[in-house]
């Protein structure tokens, strides 16, 4: 299932810091003064962009233009500043379940993109998002190099969602059993008992392999 979203530049204050303050991903830096004042700083032109699935407001993504001789650049957060984060700011109403929520921010992302690409036709595109703004996946799908990747970690509160991770495993140290889970907190009546799992096979398996080799 397809999302619509229509992506539009707006130039009013009071609009766009209103739209600031809806979203929980926002920063100072996002009011529309501060972005003035970066474009000054380093000589560039804001875009503004706002995100709508018909007359719901989506997100909110300012986008730095910046030309160098023949090379044109889209930033956010511009280069050149002590401005760490900035990037796209969602704005998701209450009771909206994650798989709608999820659709919608890639929707957002992907004409956010399109807009860009389409407007500045930029050689060089760098974005780097605040802490708050999780989900990277709309940005590896269009070829920018994520880093970090998406993580479901942050959604372990959900219920009856359990992330685990191994340590083992993922440094390839095969000889060490060590890992952790992220799950809701939950009380240990509610929880219930849970089977003990001794994991014998592969133990097992070894020592038959070492027995037939010392008989060879």
């Amino acid at each position: 299932m397809s999302v619509d979203i229509d992506i539009d530049r707006i130039d009013s204050v009071a609009d766009w810091d209103r739209l600031v303050e809806r979203s929980g991903q926002a920063t100072p830096f996002h009011r529309y003064g501060a972005l003035c004042a970066q474009a000054t700083h380093t000589d560039a032109t804001c875009h503004c962009l706002v995100g709508y699935k018909g007359q719901e407001p989506v997100g909110l993504f300012p986008v730095f233009e910046l030309q160098r001789g023949p090379i044109t650049g889209a930033f956010s957060p511009p280069p050149y500043l002590w401005i760490h984060t900035l990037g796209p700011a969602t704005i998701e109403p209450n009771g909206l379940n994650t798989r709608t929520a999820e659709r919608r921010r890639r929707a957002f992302i992907e004409d956010c993109l399109d807009w860009i690409d389409r407007e500045t036709s930029p050689k060089l595109r760098r974005v780097t998002t605040d802490p708050r703004y999780e989900d990277v996946r709309p940005f590896a799908w269009r070829g920018f190099d994520a880093t970090p990747g998406y993580s479901l970690a942050p959604r372990a509160p959900l219920h009856g969602l359990v992330v685990l991770r191994s340590l083992g495993e993922f440094f390839g140290l095969a000889g060490m059993r060590l890992g952790f889970a992220f799950e809701r907190p939950v009380s240990r009546a509610s929880r219930g008992s849970c089977p003990s799992v001794r994991l014998r096979g592969r133990r097992r398996v070894r020592r038959r392999h070492r027995h037939r080799r010392g008989r060879a």
